[in-house]
């Protein structure tokens, strides 16, 4: 395994990881959300592409895991207001294996000491709560809808914080 920063190069991937990452995070049969929602929520691979892009060449930290060569997940963030934000994304066959608890804290590092940051996560998504626990950030808020493009449907999310 070997973390590095992203690289323009790596996009399709990214784009990849986000895809499966978000339907493995976010499909739901209790709130009825569909692979189908999902995908037309996260929308054309060319708007992703651009989106990704722009963070990245404008140094937004960025970063990917490699296994075995081949980038299998990132996680990245802005700033947003008075604080920062952003997410990371496994491809579904390495979750489970702790990279998350290494991929994670180093683009914190980027960030700085003192920065506030916040992640949303999907209420029943009971796997990233707690790896988001285990680097020490606390529950903000309980159940915020977030609403899907396209369909219209909410995923209920919970708020959590961290002081860096």
């Amino acid at each position: 395994m070997k973390i590095r920063k992203a690289k323009v190069s790596d996009l399709k991937d990214i784009i990849l990881a986000q895809k499966e990452g978000w339907i493995f995070a976010h499909v739901s049969d209790e709130y009825n959300i569909t692979e189908e929602d999902i995908l037309k929520h996260l929308g054309p691979d060319e708007d992703l592409e651009r989106r990704f892009k722009k963070f990245i060449e404008g140094g937004t930290p960025y970063y990917v895991v490699e296994v075995d060569g081949k980038v299998m997940g990132y996680c990245g963030c802005y700033q947003k207001d008075d604080y920062w934000t952003g997410a990371i994304y496994l491809r579904p066959s390495i979750i489970g294996n702790g990279i998350g608890m290494k991929l994670f804290p180093k683009m914190l590092e980027d960030i700085g000491e003192g920065n506030v940051f916040v992640v949303e996560i999907a209420e029943y998504n009971t796997r990233s709560i707690s790896l988001f626990e285990k680097l020490g950030f606390e529950l903000q808020k309980e159940k915020v809808n977030y609403v899907l493009n396209g369909s219209k449907k909410e995923i209920p999310l919970v708020i959590m914080r961290r002081v860096i």
